[in-house]
């Protein structure tokens, strides 16, 4: 659907989703039975200014057709973030839903495309959950170099005694990452992908932000913590098992 919002969040929300709207693509997957960890976060997504809503209100006003806003410093996103932390593996499925006025000047909550992405020693795996097709590392996780862990300077920002863990951020760029991470964490290998050995556990929060003017990219906590559940291991090679094209258009590895 066309709006009259055009949304400049787009450059950092693609492939984001909410919650509600879209089934978890995890659910009943088969295979024998692996330990994992299992974390849902919700919160804020990228929050664009109230300004862009109003432009497309005053011009809803031009056509006769007004629309009522909410209040400033409303959520103008609402987003959710499914992790599954297993030995090897780190599953994220992310959801999001936007504020905008529409071409009819109706005010309502758009689905946006979800994010299912699979992060393993050897290197991620990108899935369009409704296209089912999967880009990147996918086609089996023990193929080729193992990719080595990055390497981003840390800021230790303090410990949440009352969350029990432990709050540091980084930064690339002009986009600043703070998380706060469960202490006593175990070395599970695909906890580190989050930027360092020290990023190591289950992220109980986590916020991103583009500098100077901190525009809001997330700003989630966790809302569920399920700890040593199990779960299929067809899950850690998810490409394959469920069915999606890999890597379509693209020479096969040897």
């Amino acid at each position: 659907m066309k709006t009259l919002f055009a949304c400049a969040i787009g450059q950092f929300a693609v492939g984001w989703a909410l919650a509600q709207a879209v089934p978890m693509p995890l659910a009943a997957i088969g295979g024998k039975p692996v330990a994992a960890h299992y974390v849902r976060l919700e919160g804020l997504g990228p929050q664009i200014t109230m300004s862009e809503l109003k432009a497309a209100q005053d011009s809803c006003r031009k056509l006769g057709k007004p629309v009522d806003l909410p209040p400033e410093g409303s959520p103008l996103s609402k987003l959710t973030r499914e992790d599954y932390y297993h030995a090897t593996h780190l599953i994220e499925f992310t959801r999001m839903q936007i504020l905008l006025i529409t071409s009819e000047c109706v005010l309502e909550w758009q689905e946006q495309k979800p994010k299912l992405v699979v992060s393993h020693p050897h290197g991620v795996c990108m899935l369009d959950v409704k296209k089912k097709v999967a880009r990147g590392h996918c086609d089996g996780s023990s193929r080729g170099p193992m990719i080595p862990l990055p390497e981003l300077r840390q800021e230790i920002l303090g410990l949440d005694a009352q969350k029990n863990c432990i709050r540091t951020a980084t930064q690339v760029g002009t986009i600043r990452s703070v998380q706060c991470v469960e202490r006593r964490p175990e070395p599970w290998r695909s906890f580190l992908y989050r930027a360092g050995a020290d990023r190591r556990g289950l992220i109980l929060e986590e916020g991103g932000s583009v500098l100077p003017d901190n525009l809001v990219l997330r700003d989630i906590k966790a809302v569920e913590v399920r700890k040593n559940i199990t779960v299929g291991s067809d899950m850690l090679d998810l490409a394959r098992t469920q069915g999606y094209a890999i890597n379509p258009g693209s020479r096969p590895h040897p």
